[in-house]
């Protein structure tokens, strides 16, 4: 009944009454039907009070449940949620991986819904994980990396943040293509030229 009660609150964002579960001696990593926590829950859904109070009282930063299937840093950059990958980032595996191999680097390029993410949401994140120690070229499971990423989605001032910081725009993915090829099969020259002269 408590677990529920937690989950509940965590997914309701509800962060008093998540304090007042976990005062009762209800175990912060409890579990629902699919393996995820109350803290996967409120990293997906963006609720920092609730993420800052699971966190206090030890809740485990790594756990994976089967429906998100991913660490609660992978949700909280995959949805754009800056303040809680700011809190997870700091003692989390930043290089951590989601089923297909992405990691919160690449994940925070890629749209959460049907709609790109802003750069004014995206390059904090960015900024946030490469200062925690993401490694920038790191690839997913078909070789391609979060410069790739953010060519295939057009994002031009996070690609300048990633190349900046040492992003390699020569990376091969598993289909021979490099940021530049991408970028050029979907026509942005604005690209090509950032990306030819790195």
């Amino acid at each position: 009944m408590k677990t529920e009660s937690l989950l509940e609150a965590a997914i309701q964002g509800d962060s008093l009454l998540v304090r007042e579960i976990l005062q009762q001696g209800t175990d912060p990593d409890s579990k629902d039907q699919h393996g995820e926590t109350a803290l996967t829950w409120a990293a997906h859904l963006g609720h920092t009070g609730v993420v800052k109070d699971l966190l206090a009282a030890g809740a485990n930063r790594e756990t994976i449940g089967q429906f998100l299937s991913a660490p609660p840093l992978l949700l909280a950059a995959h949805r754009g949620h800056r303040g809680i990958v700011a809190l997870l980032a700091v003692l989390s595996d930043v290089n951590a991986r989601n089923s297909r191999g992405a990691t919160a680097l690449m994940l925070t390029l890629e749209p959460a819904g049907t709609l790109p993410k802003p750069a004014h949401r995206m390059i904090p994140i960015i900024e946030t994980l490469l200062h925690a120690g993401a490694e920038i070229n790191l690839q997913d499971q078909e070789g391609d990396t979060a410069l790739m990423v953010a060519a295939c989605w057009g994002h031009l001032d996070a690609a300048r943040v990633l190349l900046m910081a040492g992003a390699d725009p020569h990376l091969k993915n598993h289909a021979g293509q490099t940021a530049l090829t991408l970028a050029r099969q979907n026509q942005t020259p604005e690209w090509v030229t950032l990306l030819e002269n790195p």
